[in-house]
């Protein structure tokens, strides 16, 4: 049986065909990136109204909090990031994990794997050079912030 794709596969060349534009390069590095890999840990409070399956559909939680934050090291190189209005840019940055446990039952709250990334001035919209944070929660939320 043969079936039709309207799609194409095959490798995407990073370089910019001829006569299109690149926004400027990311500096090299991390920039105010550089600063966070490691281990980092602490402790914190949480509050979360959350649904309940007793007589009320609703219910506070408070959790006092142990946290731990580790940025990996590892160098991710250059991402492209494929402009419309924007040129084409490349980017930089760190993956992450965040694990937060309830610290009086060493249960866990929240784990969060995601990335951080530098991000170079753009031209549409103009905005200066920025850090962006994306994070996956494995119980169904994405975050770019």
């Amino acid at each position: 049986m043969t079936t039709f794709s309207p799609f194409h596969y095959e490798p995407v060349d990073p370089t910019p065909a001829p006569g299109t534009r690149t926004a400027e390069p990311v500096a090299p590095g991390l920039g105010l990136l550089a600063e966070l890999p490691g281990h980092w840990a602490g402790s914190g409070f949480n509050a979360i109204w959350r649904p309940s399956h007793s007589t009320q559909d609703r219910f506070l939680e408070l959790n006092l909090t142990s946290e731990t934050l580790d940025f990996d090291d590892q160098d991710l190189g250059s991402i492209p990031n494929r402009g419309f209005m924007q040129d084409d840019m490349a980017m930089t940055g760190i993956r992450y994990l965040q694990r937060i446990s309830d610290a009086n039952l060493d249960a866990g709250l929240h784990l969060e794997p995601g990335l951080w990334l530098n991000i170079p001035r753009t031209t549409a919209p103009a905005v200066g050079a920025s850090v962006a944070r994306m994070a996956s929660i494995p119980h169904g939320t994405t975050i770019v912030a």
